[in-house]
């Protein structure tokens, strides 16, 4: 498990530099003279997300620079696109492109599909999030994704039932390029447009500004809501419960990874998690693919379900990578749990590096401003340690877990921040603080942290030391029997 999570991130870190086209869909691997499969163009409806998402936890913001200077370049030119096929302000971002934001062809209806440019635009989001860089944001952030909103305000349409709809859109790959698969108000789409809406208020707010605040509140309070079945299932669309088998868990983007439907909200929002993940469990993995695993990890470490996460680890090590590790998008042992397998390997990199951000979602997570460290970890994962992943709020953090339990923690504020840290002990566990004072809000430890400012905390009778940390877990090797 760790060679995956270092060798997602090495595939990214090989193919994305700031100054340079960012890495297509083989980055740098595929061959010379060869077309490769789907043209290595931008797909923004999860390749583009997924090959991105390992820059934030790992710290290497740099390489998601190299996307969101490779969008703002090419802002001008979707523009003009919006302009020309809507008639509207703003920026619409369709699922395949090139450089100079060449479209190419494919499918329509995942072209015109609404949700990649509220998906690029959480891109975007988490880098802010990971740096809260005011300078970047005003920059960068805040441009490319106010401009992704105006496109969402100036095309939604106003009913008789009071709600703003979406007229026109599909969910990403479900019936394929069929007629049938053209649709009115998906949920993939209204989860990413009111996401969009929190995003534009909480930049604007960072910035001092309020130029769209109200209408993005207005946008997100009015905007039709999810549609969700009688037994509290998520679904596709209004009436439209996912009913097959299907390699985009889009039906799901309010739990993940829009996180406007988490396990910290209400009963009805756990009943809404439960359901919607037990019925997509019922329908099989048979049309999953490589991606869909990639993409789950995090899904279950969001959602607390350790085993799940781990089993789609397992099954993407079984049955999604060749003998150089790389993500073949078939199963390549043809093991007969999926239907995409066969010896025709295409490559893409993004579930490798999916994976290995799924990989740090289950050892730190950030949302919502609290950081929590070891939130999903199986049980025989009884030794473990990281050092410097970067969570959300821009704490670098560390940690070791031995026997089964958190020993220590630290964490270093990159900029002045007050840190919500979830007790990472739990009940009853003893710890000493150094570094600041702590005070206590339920299960939340906080601290009013200065940037560089670092606290430390560490269970009694443990001792920092992360080189100890490391080597420990390293040799340790428990299996599901709790032996070594």
């Amino acid at each position: 498990m760790e060679f995956l999570w270092y060798h997602g991130l090495y595939l990214l870190a090989s193919a994305a530099r700031r100054g340079s086209l960012p890495p297509g869909l083989q980055g740098l691997w595929a061959m010379d003279g060869v077309l490769p499969p789907w043209r290595g163009d931008y797909h923004a409806d999860m390749n583009v997300q997924e090959t991105f998402w390992p820059a934030c936890a790992s710290g290497h913001l740099d390489l998601l620079d190299c996307w969101c200077d490779f969008m703002q370049g090419c802002a001008p030119q979707a523009q003009a696109a919006t302009q020309q096929f809507f008639g509207s302000e703003g920026t619409f971002w369709t699922c395949a492109f090139l450089p100079q934001y060449t479209v190419v062809s494919g499918w329509h209806t995942v072209q015109h599909n609404w949700s990649h440019a509220g998906w690029l635009a959480w891109l975007i989001w988490l880098r802010w999030r990971h740096s809260m860089d005011i300078d970047w944001l005003a920059q960068t952030g805040y441009p490319l994704v106010a401009d992704i909103f105006r496109f969402y305000h100036a095309n939604l349409r106003a009913e008789d039932d009071g709600y703003l709809h979406i007229p026109v859109s599909s969910s990403p790959e479900y019936k394929d390029n069929k007629p049938e698969a053209w649709c009115k108000d998906p949920t993939m789409d209204i989860a990413l447009i009111r996401r969009c809406c929190d995003w534009i208020v909480e930049m604007e707010d960072a910035l001092g500004q309020d130029a769209l605040t109200a209408a993005a509140e207005d946008l997100h309070e009015r905007l039709v809501p999810y549609h969700v079945t009688d037994g509290n299932v998520l679904c596709l669309w209004a009436d439209k419960p996912l009913d097959e088998s299907h390699r985009h868990p889009s039906h799901l983007m309010p739990i993940h990874p829009a996180m406007d439907i988490t396990i910290d909200d209400d009963d009805e929002a756990r009943a809404i998690i439960a359901a919607s993940l037990e019925q997509f469990f019922a329908l099989g993995q048979y049309h999953w693919a490589g991606h869909t695993y990639a993409q789950m990890v995090s899904f279950g470490a969001v959602i607390g379900r350790a085993e799940f996460a781990y089993d789609c680890l397992l099954r993407f090590v079984e049955c999604w990578i060749g003998p150089n590790a790389l993500h073949g998008n078939r199963d390549v042992r043809e093991t007969g749990s999926t239907g995409y397998r066969g010896k025709d390997i295409k490559f893409t990199m993004e579930a490798n590096c999916g994976i290995a951000a799924g990989i740090s979602d289950m050892l730190l997570q950030g949302w919502r401003d609290i950081v929590r460290v070891f939130p999903t970890v199986p049980e025989h994962w009884c030794d473990v340690a990281f050092c410097d992943l970067l969570t959300e709020g821009a704490f670098r953090v560390s940690a070791s877990r031995r026997n089964g339990r958190t020993a220590w923690v630290r964490v270093r504020a990159t900029v002045p921040r007050l840190l919500q840290l979830r007790n990472p002990f739990g009940n009853g566990i003893s710890f000493d603080v150094t570094g600041t004072e702590l005070r206590c809000e339920g299960d939340l430890l906080l601290a009013n942290l200065a940037a560089g400012q670092t606290v430390t905390l560490c269970a009694v009778g443990e001792t920092v030391d992360l080189a100890a940390a490391v080597q420990c877990a390293r040799t340790s090797d428990i299996s599901r029997l709790g032996l070594r």
